[in-house]
């Protein structure tokens, strides 16, 4: 029998009562490497129940203080912009 793994779409990550995150902010994190497994199809992020799972186990491990930082920081356009033309070379 063969083993199935559950996928979600980044919006339905985002939309998760746990998760409460923005469409954006579930997709920078997956660019960041923060949901392990992650991948896109197209133009859109699949996210592994496996690592939203350990995602919210390191969410709870840090300090309330250290999740605000978290959830607030976003990366800044040129950081996106390096982690985009490494996930994407040309040529």
């Amino acid at each position: 029998m063969p083993l199935e793994l559950k996928v979600y779409f980044a919006r339905e990550v985002a939309v998760m009562p746990e998760i409460r995150l923005s469409a954006r902010q579930v997709r920078n994190l997956c660019i960041a490497g923060a949901f392990n497994g992650a991948y896109r199809v197209g133009r859109k992020w699949m996210i592994p129940e496996e690592g939203i799972k350990k995602f919210l186990r390191n969410k709870k491990k840090e300090t309330k203080k250290a999740q605000r930082v978290f959830l607030k920081r976003s990366l800044s356009t040129q950081e996106l912009k390096e982690i985009h033309k490494n996930h994407h070379p040309r040529g």
